[in-house]
Order: C-alpha cells, then structure tokens, then sequence
C-alpha cells in the first residue's frame, strides 16, 4: 500500500514542482511567483482567518472578522474564478487586498494599527509582480490614499476612533499625515528601486541563460545532424565500396585489414571474415608486398591518393 506524502502533496498543491518547468524569461518567472504566492496566501490566509476569527469572535470584534472574509473571499476568487491567462488583472484584484486591508485600518487604528505596513507590502509586491510605470503610479496613489485619511477625519465623514488622540485631526495637525505620507513615498520609492534593481539583474542572467541555452541546443542539433549525414554518407560509402568491381582493402599503418570488398576476397581467396585483421605481409607475396608497403608510405606521407603501375606474370595493375 502507498503511503500518503503530506510534503509532497504540499509542494505540488503550492505548485514548487512548476519551477523546474519554468522558461528564462523574467516574465514566465513572474507568473510562477505569483502563482505559488497566490496558492500560499489562500492556504495561510485561510488558516490565520480562522484562528484569529476565533478570539476576535470572543471580542465581539465583527468588523475584523469582516475585513479578513473580504480578504479571504478574494483570494478564491483570484485563485478559482478569474482566469490565468489575464494576469495582470489578477494581480490588481491581488493587490487591492493589501490595499483595502490598508486604507481600512488606517481608518479604524489610525498610527496605531497595521494600515501602512499593508500599503507598504503592496507597493513591493506591485513592483515585483508587474514593475514599470504603473508600480510608480500605485505608490504615488498609496501615500495620497494615506494623506487621504486625515481628511476623511478632519471633514467628518469618519469618525476618529481615538478621542485621546483627537489632536491629530486638528486643521494645524495635517502635517502628521502629510508627514507620514511623504516619508512613505520616499521609502516606497527605495523599495521599487532595489527591487527593480534585483529583477533587472535577474532579467540579464535569465537572458544569458537562455541565449547559452539557446547555443548548446543549437551546437547539439548541428552534431546531430552532421552525424546523420555522416551515417548516410558512410551507408553510401559502404555499399560503393563492397560492390565496386575494383580490387579494395582499407589497412592501418600495421598494413592490418580493416576492410576488404567482395572482388579483392575472390582475388585473394577464402572468405571475408577470415581476411580481416591479418596483415598484408603474411598474405602477400615477399616481393610483393615490399613494393605494395613503400606505395603505401608514400601515400599516408602525402596524406593523398597516388596512381602507380604493377605488372605480375602477365597482368597489369593500376
């Protein structure tokens, strides 16, 4: 019986197993960070939502609880409603959680609260998952968002929660979020730059990876392929050399035969196979072969085909 891998299952639920199958391009390698970001957020969130529902439950906390299932509830639907192929626009649905998990504390704990450890992770994730102008431009609405909520307090349309904290709020107060606002677009802009600074060095030796790629496939192929004409010629080679009329042997420098053609084995005599491997000297006549031997040397001097004529008892050979 097969036992159960829990990690395994993890793993591949998670989808670590994809990085072995992604391609060099920064853009496939975004995709699959966020896919296995995405899959560990609905699994994490899920379990955190309902430990802390749990104790916030006891707090009679009901708009905590509703801000994490709005979280949660849009994790899925990214996850299982919208399709892969719009990407970008999972990953905007993505980071509104952020943004909305943000803005909403910033509203109900003010500088007390998580709001702008949430905005900040946005802008971070924004610039990872999709970079360019459009991370620029969610900073810059973030910190305006931020500056926003001093607003909203100030004209009445939120009431500020903490009443000892009511000077916040005050018109010769807004310096305190325009403060803050400013402080988190410049560290918000640090952020980018280090980050596109890592995904540009990433993007360089993804491309060189796949350019080396690219030339070893290349290399291998040509091999293949010179090994393929090299087989056909050999095949053609092979058959001219066995049905040739001619007399044809192939020896090494020892004058071994390597190679003998059917009308040199019915000039010699006996059979094929037990002709090759010996050596000329022992197969031709003394004579003969001291003047077959120093052709030879000429020729593998030469490293060329050479012509010379051979009279015995009456016949001519070229």
């Amino acid at each position: 019986m097969k036992t159960f891998n829990f990690t395994k299952f993890l793993f591949k639920w998670v989808g670590l197993h994809e990085v072995e199958q992604a391609t060099a391009t920064l853009q496939d390698w975004r995709e699959l960070v966020f896919r296995v970001s995405l899959r560990i957020s609905v699994l994490g969130g899920t379990i955190g939502f309902l430990l802390y529902s749990y104790s916030a439950l006891q707090r009679n906390d009901w708009k905590t609880i509703l801000l994490g299932f709005i979280g949660i509830l849009t994790a899925y639907i990214i996850r299982y409603v919208i399709n892969p192929k719009y990407y970008r626009v999972r990953v905007i649905v993505f980071l509104s959680i952020f943004y909305f998990m943000g803005i909403a504390l910033g509203i109900t704990k003010t500088f007390i609260g998580d709001g702008r450890i949430w905005l900040f992770v946005m802008v971070g994730t924004s610039e990872i998952f999709l970079g360019g102008t459009i991370s620029l431009i969610i900073l810059l609405g973030t910190a305006l968002s931020w500056f926003g909520i001093s607003l909203l307090f100030q004209y009445g349309i939120f009431k500020y929660p903490f009443d000892d904290l009511i000077d916040l709020i005050q018109p010769d107060a807004t310096f305190v979020w325009k403060n803050t606002s400013i402080i988190f677009f410049w560290l918000g802009m640090a952020l980018i730059i280090s980050i596109r600074a890592i995904t540009q060095s990433l993007n360089n030796s993804l491309q060189q990876s796949q350019a080396l790629a690219n030339s070893l496939k290349k290399e291998v192929e040509e091999r293949k392929r010179a090994e393929h004409n090299l087989r056909i010629s050999e095949k053609k080679y092979r058959g001219l050399f066995e049905n040739s009329p001619l007399l044809l042997m192939e020896v090494d420098r020892a004058y071994n035969i390597l190679a003998i053609n059917h009308a040199m084995v019915d000039s010699l005599g006996g059979d094929k196979e037990s002709l090759i491997g010996e050596n000329l000297a022992d197969i031709l006549p003394g004579d003969i072969f001291q003047a077959r031997s120093k052709h030879i040397q000429i020729a593998l001097a030469k490293n060329k085909t050479i012509n010379f004529n051979d009279e015995r008892a009456g016949r001519y050979f070229y």
